[in-house]
């Protein structure tokens, strides 16, 4: 879980992502220079639940960086990724922990999205993705939430991780994809997708800079 002024979400995704993990499991945040109370709350937490590790400067920041940086920090073979502003589903991992094997090496679900009140739920789309079908999938659109992945941590790092871009998420699938990584998504929603006006993706600047993007036009290579 990447963080960065995350104040006013950090403790719910906290929460709701321990609530779900295996006693076994882990779950590493790195605070990307928060100038707001994220870094305190975190290390707060961290004291009442040795399964949360918490990280601060030890990347050269943004979103890529750090979520390279904890790939490298993961003890298990299976990674997951989150949001510091979503909520993690109860059963979530154990859910899709199930998923994984001969014929799925990234998993992805479905999201239940939520705006300012979290009671403000309403269910997105409740199509699966098979394996077959998403290369085509990822030709058109992003059909997949980033923040509801779990895959084998050898293939992410195979292919050569996030590299920085408007995109990241994008371009590492696309590459994953190229690689012969097998990737579903399922329809059961194991994560709360928050909503809000500012969200950096609905933004015209985005949009020009993800179009523009040269590592999608090399994701082949």
């Amino acid at each position: 879980m990447p963080a960065k002024n995350a104040e006013d979400t950090i403790k719910l995704a906290v929460r709701s992502t321990l609530s779900a993990l295996p006693l076994d499991g882990e779950l590493l945040v790195a605070d990307d220079r928060s100038s707001d109370s994220t870094l305190q709350t975190l290390r707060e937490m961290s004291r009442t639940d040795a399964r949360l590790r918490v990280f601060s400067g030890e990347s050269d920041g943004g979103v890529a960086n750090s979520l390279n940086f904890l790939l490298q920090e993961a003890k298990h073979s299976l990674v997951a990724r989150m949001d510091a502003d979503d909520v993690t589903l109860p059963w979530r991992f154990a859910f899709q922990s199930c998923q994984i094997g001969e014929n799925a090496d990234l998993v992805f679900s479905n999201r239940i999205n939520f705006g300012a009140k979290i009671a403000s739920f309403r269910p997105s789309s409740i199509s699966a993705i098979s394996q077959e079908a998403m290369p085509l999938w990822l030709a058109i659109t992003n059909p997949v939430a980033h923040s509801s992945l779990l895959a084998k941590k050898s293939l992410l790092i195979e292919v050569g991780g996030y590299r920085t871009g408007p995109a990241e998420d994008y371009d590492l699938w696309m590459r994953l994809v190229c690689a012969g990584a097998k990737i579903t998504r399922i329809s059961v929603p194991c994560i709360g997708y928050r909503l809000h006006p500012n969200q950096i993706t609905k933004g015209e600047d985005w949009r020009r800079s993800f179009i523009e993007d040269e590592n999608l036009l090399t994701s082949h290579d």
